[in-house]
């Protein structure tokens, strides 16, 4: 019999297609869904979702998965325990298929529905017989968490713990929920029906969004034939469902989703939820606080008084009863409702608005803001600073004809900073202006010298930045500036001084001080000798090579004579530091006061607020540039102070 190589072919391709299949289903129930091989969790954050079920992980991707976060947010449910519990609780094995099915459908629209409001998924929903899970965007934790629900965390994160959100934070963040739903009712055409602090989430850079679609429909069904649809069907006693949440909690579900003879889901649903979300958020209280009881909600829903209302801020008072009318043609849109006085007649909300928008400005209109804001932002709360100021302001120091206005406040702002923040937050953004910072703003730069390098590691500074750094001679000299004020770091004995070598005329500073007299400080050459202790040595670790690598010596110099060789001009970084004394003690020449009111860095005058009383340091950079013809040596100059004045 000829043998038929085309169905041969076909067979051994769909017996290697079925082998494929189960070696992937081996794998997985032994490693897990996608994105547990895909990530390594780092910390549990938070929990959300309907009664809380997702467990929300930090965590970074393996080796080479591409991501467009260095951190995101790994949800993890785990079915397993879901499964144990309720055969524990006596439920049907149909109660929490259909529990399960609800966890799909909302990760299924978070994956279709792309708008900024909305939790943006990295990896689509993975699962196998013991979990689920799937990545998003980094978030901080769900709404339910900062109000103190923290069920299904294992350890509650410190930063939760300790979370103090001010009226500001809410405003800024229920505002952009309204936004949100505006979208959702009039672009994506959903009505959400589970508006509630479990499915409101705050990403790791302080926005508000929403999540947990499992119960979302499409308003134009609601528009037609809605024999399809049932209403939500909640006890008339004390029910804690809260295991397998086949329903939206009912403190925050709208009367028309729970009366059955009345049903008509509608936009005006999902207001109501929002009233009830922000009545909470404001009063730090629920309304409608029922335990799922359907007959105290209707209870208390009918007999509100006004006097829940007296915790609420006045201009918020009526918008909020509309919101929580028994009629649903009463209540505001949410578009209504983002004029609200609640929001309008607040100037530091409108602040942090153009804030949000600031990149899409133009430059006037950015210098106005920041004359009226530079005065206003000390009284924003450290949330606010940190996580809706800090973020678009660092964004601009890029701006050159700006950034001697945002320089001083993001300074400012980030000295309450930890570490960790510093390095993942604010040093991206500041170290293009280390390496280029002229006139004033290296002065700025100068004055916060300490403080921000006692912000960063150095070991952080070369893995992560080490490609900036040796981008150009000028980087790698300016960067390696800043390493000298680390008094912990390594200790400098310096030794000599050259002066009035006319070989170098170009290099040197003029320093004026109070009384008018102009001295040579910072002479033609300075050359110090750098120590470092055997301990020392081994904590600089790769550093040492890297600054050996871009061409700053970091052993020990004789001071050269009147001739400066080619070999000093093109390799040594050359500092030095004048001692700050009284002018009583002031006998020798270079233990003079030095107390300079303007300074010359290169051919640039820069004049001082006050008189600058600290050691002054001076960095000499010297560029070679040559060809057959000959050899040239550019030396550049920057004078750098330190805070302290004891040395």
């Amino acid at each position: 019999m000829a043998l038929n190589m085309k169905i041969l072919t076909q067979a051994l391709a769909k017996t290697a297609a079925v082998i494929e299949r189960k070696v992937q289903t081996t794998v997985q129930e032994v490693t897990g869904p996608r994105p547990l091989q895909d990530y390594n969790l780092i910390e549990q954050i938070g929990s959300g979702g309907p009664g809380l079920a997702w467990k929300l992980y930090s965590a970074k991707a393996r080796g080479s998965i591409p991501s467009q976060y260095p951190i995101v947010c790994v949800w993890v449910l785990d079915k397993r325990a879901f499964s144990e519990a309720r055969a524990r609780a006596g439920l049907s094995k149909a109660a929490e298929d259909a529990f399960f099915d609800i966890i799909r459908s909302d990760a299924a629209r978070l994956v279709r529905l792309r708008h900024p409001g909305i939790v943006h998924v990295v990896q689509a929903l993975d699962e196998n017989k013991n979990a689920m899970a799937m990545v998003t965007e980094p978030l901080f934790a769900s709404v339910a968490n900062t109000l103190g629900a923290v069920d299904n965390i294992a350890k509650t994160p410190k930063e939760l713990e300790e979370m103090e959100m001010g009226l500001l934070e809410m405003k800024h963040g229920l505002l952009q929920v309204a936004e949100s739903l505006d979208f959702l009712h009039n672009n994506a055409h959903l009505i959400h029906r589970a508006i509630s602090p479990e499915t409101i989430f705050i990403t790791s850079s302080g926005a508000w969004k929403l999540g947990g679609f499992g119960f979302a429909i499409s308003a134009d069904q609601t528009s037609g034939d809605q024999t399809n649809m049932q209403p939500f069907h909640y006890a008339e006693y004390d029910v804690d469902d809260s295991l397998l949440p086949l329903q939206p909690s009912l403190n925050y579900t709208a009367p028309e989703l729970v009366r059955s003879k009345e049903f008509s889901a509608r936009c005006s649903s999902d207001m109501f939820s929002f009233g009830c979300l922000i009545y909470h958020l404001v009063a730090q209280k629920p309304l409608l606080d029922c335990h799922n009881n359907v007959n105290m909600y209707m209870n208390k829903l009918t007999y509100l008084s006004n006097e829940a209302f007296l915790t609420i801020p006045p201009e918020l008072v009526s918008d909020l009863k509309m919101m929580l009318s028994i009629n649903d043609a009463s209540r505001p849109t949410a578009l209504d409702f983002t004029g609200s006085p609640f929001f309008r007649d607040d100037a530091r909300l409108r602040a942090l608005r153009f804030l949000d928008h600031m990149l899409a400005r133009d430059n006037m209109q950015k210098s106005e803001f920041l004359k009226a804001f530079s005065d206003m932002w000390k009284d924003f709360d450290s949330r606010v600073l940190q996580y809706k100021v800090l973020p678009p302001l660092c964004a601009e120091l890029r701006n050159m004809v700006l950034q001697p206005m945002i320089l001083p406040m993001v300074l400012t702002i980030a000295e309450s900073q930890d570490k960790n923040d510093f390095e993942r937050s604010t040093l991206p953004a500041l170290l293009p202006v280390l390496i280029s910072a002229t006139g004033e703003t290296l002065l700025l730069l100068v004055k916060h010298a300490e403080f921000i390098i006692n912000k960063f590691s150095f070991d952080h500074l070369w893995r992560n930045w080490g490609e900036v750094a040796a981008s150009s001679s000028r980087r790698r000299m300016t960067i390696a500036s800043w390493i000298p004020l680390a008094d912990d770091f390594i200790k400098f004995n310096f030794d000599g001084i050259i002066r009035g070598n006319p070989g170098l005329s170009g290099i040197g500073g003029v320093f004026r001080n109070e009384v008018g007299h102009e001295e040579l400080m910072a002479p033609k050459v300075i050359v110090h000798y750098l120590e470092v202790t055997a301990a020392e040595k081994e904590k600089m670790g790769g550093l040492k090579e890297a600054l050996l690598q871009s061409n700053i010596h970091c052993g020990c110099f004789k001071p050269p004579k009147a001739k400066v060789t080619k070999k000093v001009a093109s390799s040594i970084l050359k500092i030095t530091k004048s001692k700050v004394v009284s002018p009583v003690k002031a006998t020798k020449p270079r233990d003079r006061v030095i107390a300079p009111t303007q300074i010359m860095i290169g051919t640039i005058p820069v004049n001082l607020p006050t008189p600058l009383e600290a050691p002054i340091m001076m960095v000499t950079i010297s560029e070679e540039s040559g060809n057959d013809s000959g050899h040239q040596v550019e030396m550049n100059s920057y004078f750098i102070a330190a805070e302290t004045s004891s040395y």
